[in-house]
């Protein structure tokens, strides 16, 4: 459509909405666009899912890495600690 002529565009939209009303007063039309609405929420639903699967996924992999670089650093600190109460200890 052309933005120069806002009667044209006035005419197309009055004749889509018409045509919209008449497809919405159909039975089949109703029927068939509840079919569809059900299946594009069960697929909306499963990739949800899996995103979400997804992320768990990569959250869990992060911890587990985290946790990795953090062992030396811990264990060298928990020996300090240990030795020292040694120390103290007598």
């Amino acid at each position: 459509m052309s933005t120069t002529c806002p009667s044209a565009q006035l005419a197309a939209s009055s004749i889509v909405e018409r045509a919209v009303r008449k497809a919405a007063s159909d039975p089949r039309v109703r029927r068939k666009a509840a079919e569809l609405e059900g299946v594009v929420r069960k697929k909306a639903r499963a990739a949800g899912m899996s995103a979400g699967k997804k992320a768990s996924a990569l959250a869990k992999s992060a911890g587990a890495r985290m946790s990795k670089k953090l062992a030396g650093p811990r264990k060298s600190a928990g020996k300090k600690i240990k030795r020292i109460g040694k120390l103290v200890a007598g």
